[in-house]
């Protein structure tokens, strides 16, 4: 569960039901994806954040206040992975200018 991500989007206003459309998941994938039963994407997570406030940081965000599963990295691990696939995407559509 995460608790930061609920309470962020309950100050915006913002249900599952719109996260769900607004990721490009349906109302029960996003409720899974809440209740770690199946993991967010990169692409997922990136979303929620600029939806939500890019001064978010997705540490914050999807901060585990209770663990759903013993993850495969650590959250540290995540992160890099995240920034290093950021910076791909910006890269990539760089050069297509």
């Amino acid at each position: 569960m995460f608790k930061n991500l609920r309470a962020e989007m309950a100050r915006e206003g913002l249900n599952q039901s719109k996260m769900a459309a607004a990721i490009g998941v349906c109302k029960k994938t996003f409720g899974s994806k809440m209740l770690c039963k199946s993991e967010f994407t990169r692409t997922e997570m990136f979303k929620i954040q600029e939806l939500l406030s890019n001064d978010l940081t997705l540490d914050y965000l999807f901060k585990w206040d209770e663990p759903c599963v013993e993850p495969e990295k650590s959250i540290n691990e995540v992160i890099v992975d995240l920034i290093e696939f950021r910076k791909q995407m910006v890269e990539g559509s760089s050069k297509k200018i």
